[in-house]
């Protein structure tokens, strides 16, 4: 069985940037159009937070798939889907109940747009 890596560096650091371009974006936004408040810095950074989490656990999951060779494969990969799903959740509710929910949610994109723009430019994801 092949060993697989304890912490996945590559796919993270590919789409930290994108979300922290997001979280800029949305921030100079609510500074220029008056809607900043002191819950949108956290909320930012929780958005970021998740994205990172999330980007591990996925390459984490992938790394232990091919691990595997087919043995039950499906079910893990289920099963840390609907994980990384319940865990978004959680921090949406977060960012709803006590932070700007919005400002939770634009980090979230930023693996959508940050593959987008790999595949755009032609660089490897």
């Amino acid at each position: 069985m092949k060993r697989w890596n304890r912490l996945p560096c590559r796919e993270y650091r590919q789409i930290l940037p994108g979300a922290l371009a997001l979280s800029g974006v949305y921030l100079v936004l609510a500074v220029c159009f008056s809607f900043f408040s002191w819950r949108t810095v956290p909320a930012l950074l929780l958005g970021v937070l998740f994205t990172v989490i999330n980007s591990i656990a996925r390459e984490w999951t992938m790394q232990r798939i091919v691990s595997w060779a087919g043995i039950g494969t499906g079910r893990l990969y289920l099963k840390s889907y609907l994980l990384r799903m319940t865990l978004a959740g959680i921090f949406l509710a977060a960012g709803f109940l006590w932070l700007d929910p919005f400002a939770v949610a634009v980090p979230m994109l930023g693996p959508n747009i940050t593959y987008r723009f790999l595949r755009c430019t032609g660089r490897e994801i």
